[in-house]
């Protein structure tokens, strides 16, 4: 997230570009969120996006905007939505039109970049809530790496993963070296679908048995935070 980058661009009456009929003026300013340019997997299209960056044909980063105060022309796109923000509840406008598809592919998880999670540890968990959640998904837990096969919590205690293609060979791999454990908070308990946050659960069922890290014995882990070897 650290890469992520706002500016705040205001209105100068006295620019000489400066234009009244302008959305961005109607808007009072805008918001611009800049973002890096995901290089995409496919060999063809990856080679071809570098070589566009070195040449200065492609820029290094992408880009939108929001406005700052909606126009009156334009106000009903926007829907004031309440948002939780701990305890208060204000409206805000609504601008999920204007996220890019591809800042959802830039996401990542909170502290180091790659958190892996086990799918038989969740289970595991969710069998124990299920009085109080019935189907406890694995988003919640805002994984970007998700393992199926190994027992419940066997990840513990791993300190280096190798990832490579079924039918490929050594070189083609990736290791990912294990920094710690992941410490739960109680973000968990908000349903990613509805936004709705659950009083207790799943956080005092992991609290119940995953203290397990004497680093921080106050607080549950549920997967394993990682660091990839290479760049890029």
């Amino acid at each position: 997230m650290v890469l992520i980058r706002p500016e705040i661009w205001i209105p100068d009456p006295t620019s000489r570009e400066y234009r009244s009929d302008l959305d961005e003026v109607k808007s009072e300013g805008v918001m611009i969120i800049f973002y890096p340019r995901i290089i995409t997997d496919s060999v063809f299209a990856s080679y071809f996006a570098k070589l566009g960056i070195r040449l200065g044909l492609l820029s290094r980063e992408l880009s939108f905007r929001v406005p700052l105060t909606p126009s009156s022309d334009s106000i009903s796109s926007y829907p004031l939505t309440p948002v939780k923000i701990f305890s208060a509840c204000p409206m805000a406008y609504d601008y999920g039109q204007h996220i890019p598809q591809a800042l959802r592919g830039f996401l990542c998880a909170n502290v180091y970049p790659i958190n892996l999670m086990n799918l038989a540890s969740v289970h595991d968990v969710a069998s124990r809530c299920v009085a109080s959640i019935s189907r406890l998904s694995i988003r919640r837990f805002r994984a970007n790496i998700i393992i199926q096969g190994p027992s419940a919590f066997v990840e513990d205690s791993w300190k280096r993963i190798r990832i490579q293609p079924q039918h490929g060979n050594d070189c083609d791999g990736i290791e990912i070296y294990t920094v710690s454990r992941t410490m739960r908070c109680k973000l968990p308990n908000v349903d990613p679908d509805t936004g709705i946050r659950h009083p207790t659960e799943p956080d005092r069922t992991l609290r119940s048995y995953r203290r397990i890290d004497q680093g921080d014995p106050t607080n549950a882990c549920l997967g394993m935070q990682l660091v990839p070897t290479v760049r890029g």
